[in-house]
């Protein structure tokens, strides 16, 4: 049976969504089309939070792959190819998936320069499944382009003020880009050992996410990498097998340099409370 190209893109989307996306929509970029998703962060305990953003509490990455992984043999029916036909991306260096999360109208930009998806804000992975077929009549979606109006609270909330243009991250001053890139300056006032959700946990439209997750921290797991202990009394070599599995497994993040930072944390808060007790005392 010959199906349309709007045909095509609405089963490829109904696909996705029983897969259990979020969200799912198409988008051109460099010549292709792209089926663009959106699936929400996996829960994390509370102690994992004190120590990793929540996307590093567990390599949401991978598991976002994997159900893709599962989708492609969905599309692989669909167009009768092989699933390997159709390549994954997520968190690529050559694609733009922000930009083609909002041109497939999954989401738009927040002041943070997120993407804001409906009922789970910004606390979702964006990746994208290339599609056999290019659909040349595709056009960017027109949505509401301005949802934050005139607040800023995660421009006012971020430390280093790495928000200091609306919509625009300045990666020189944002504290998870230094990390991703080896550049941490040492701290004893970083939020966490790795990641930041500063500018997250204050945006309106992350409420209902927020309660989400503080209600399912208690079932959560806690992955070996998230044991702040590790962090400030392990030695290197146990950081660098209890990462293995994790998002910060790539060698271009300075294990050495969150592993200093995590014991200058736990320094100052041992003299902090060292003086606070001798003032006590007093």
């Amino acid at each position: 049976m010959h199906l349309s190209s709007d045909d095509l893109i609405a089963q490829c989307k109904a696909l996705a969504l029983g897969r259990g996306f979020l969200q799912a929509g198409v988008a051109n970029q460099h010549g292709s089309s792209y089926l663009t998703l959106a699936v929400p962060y996996l829960s994390a305990t509370q102690e994992s939070r004190q120590v990793m953003g929540l996307f590093a509490c567990h390599d949401n990455y991978q598991a976002a792959v994997r159900l893709a992984k599962e989708l492609r043999k969905d599309l692989a029916s669909l167009f009768n190819l092989p699933p390997k036909s159709f390549s994954i991306a997520c968190n690529s260096r050559h694609l733009n998936e922000k930009k083609l999360a909002v041109d497939a109208g999954i989401g738009v930009y927040g002041k943070n320069s997120l993407v804001i998806v409906d009922g789970w804000g910004s606390f979702v992975v964006l990746l994208a499944v290339e599609l056999p077929l290019y659909f040349l009549h595709l056009q960017p979606v027109n949505r509401v382009a301005e949802r934050c109006l005139s607040c800023n609270l995660c421009q006012r909330a971020c430390p280093p003020n790495a928000l200091h243009h609306a919509y625009r991250l300045d990666r020189t001053l944002c504290l998870q880009s230094m990390a991703s890139n080896g550049m941490l300056p040492v701290s004893d006032n970083l939020p966490v050992i790795y990641g930041c959700d500063i500018c997250q946990n204050v945006c309106p439209y992350n409420k209902s996410a927020l309660a989400y997750y503080k209600e399912a921290a208690a079932e959560a797991t806690l992955e070996p990498w998230c044991d702040l202990a590790l962090w400030e009394r392990g030695d290197l070599a146990d950081i660098q097998k209890a990462v293995k599995s994790s998002p910060l497994k790539f060698s271009w993040l300075d294990k050495e340099a969150l592993m200093l930072n995590a014991r200058v944390r736990a320094w100052s808060r041992a003299m902090r409370w060292a003086v606070q007790k001798e003032l006590d005392s007093e």
